[in-house]
């Protein structure tokens, strides 16, 4: 996930102006997934549900 939240922070500039609305969403959705598998207190139920979240709108 660090890779991930790497690259997409790297490709901002080129990937935001593609599509501001969309770059919003998955990044909300990046951020989800990064809160819930940092958390102090991980739940493996949350982490799953947001990693299944972000899965399937890349897909």
């Amino acid at each position: 996930m660090t890779d991930l939240e790497t690259a997409w922070d790297d490709g901002q500039p080129t990937l935001e102006p593609k599509s501001e609305q969309s770059w919003r969403f998955l990044d909300s959705e990046i951020d989800h997934v990064l809160k819930s598998l940092r958390a102090s207190n991980p739940d493996k139920a949350t982490e799953v549900k947001a990693l299944n979240t972000l899965l399937t709108s890349l897909g």
